[in-house]
């Protein structure tokens, strides 16, 4: 009887012991950006190479703001549309002169001797307009895509995301699960929320593929459109 006791509990032993590969499947509504602009043009229009201008930011945070530049670049890069560069030296100097969402207006002659000079088709401008680093994070951002060459605004997007709201929650469970889940074994989806690294990561993200939409939601704030002016020099 005991060995039928002891052969019993070997095999519950070796049967835990396996690896078991579970994969997630998200049935509930996860958060859609609907308060962006895609230019109808931009299929007809070459954009291989994209500056990232420096972020501007409108909180209190300035350090940790900082930091989501890298972040938010990375992610440009990651839908491997177009190559990014990041802002460096005289251009990222004269690119923090430039403010779109404050003055909504902007010479195209800058940009248009920045995009010969450097060789660039598209300027990507991005201000942090709410930052909330502790459970639940929440993060605004308000960010453009201008053409250097007409001056026009190839995408826009103005969006606040709260951890708070369920859609978002759902949005962090995805995000995880889709793209985390495999490299970080030992973390746990809530960690999308809990902490900013990986909350402005999965934000970064989530705006970089409004981008690649080929169905999109066209009820956007006019204001968007408005944001960016181009102005000659005088």
């Amino acid at each position: 009887m005991l060995k039928i006791i002891v052969a019993i509990c070997v095999m519950l032993l070796l049967e835990g012991c396996k690896t078991v590969q579970t994969y997630y499947e998200m049935t509930d509504t996860t958060y859609v950006s609907s308060n962006y602009y895609i230019n109808p043009h931009l299929e007809n229009i070459m954009v291989k190479r994209v500056l990232f201008a420096p972020l501007k930011n409108e909180t209190l945070y300035r350090e940790e703001v900082e930091a989501l530049e890298k972040t938010f670049a990375e992610q440009w890069s990651a839908i491997h549309r177009f190559e990014v560069i990041p802002a460096m030296g005289e251009v990222r100097k004269n690119l923090q002169e430039v403010a779109l969402r404050d003055k909504g207006r902007f010479y195209k002659l800058l940009l248009y001797d920045i995009g010969e000079r450097y060789n660039i088709d598209a300027i990507i401008f991005t201000t942090i307009t709410s930052f909330f680093p502790y459970e639940p994070c929440k993060l605004g951002v308000n960010a453009q895509m201008i053409h250097t060459r007409s001056g026009d605004v190839l995408w826009a997007i103005d969006e606040q995301y709260d951890g708070n709201q369920r859609d978002v929650g759902n949005l962090a469970k995805e995000y995880y699960y889709e793209k985390l889940q495999f490299s970080h074994p030992l973390t746990d989806w809530k960690i999308m929320l809990v902490s900013m690294k990986y909350f402005s990561q999965m934000i970064g993200n989530h705006i970089a593929e409004t981008l690649l939409e080929k169905e999109r939601n066209l009820r956007i704030d006019e204001s968007l459109l408005k944001t960016a002016t181009a102005l000659e020099l005088p």
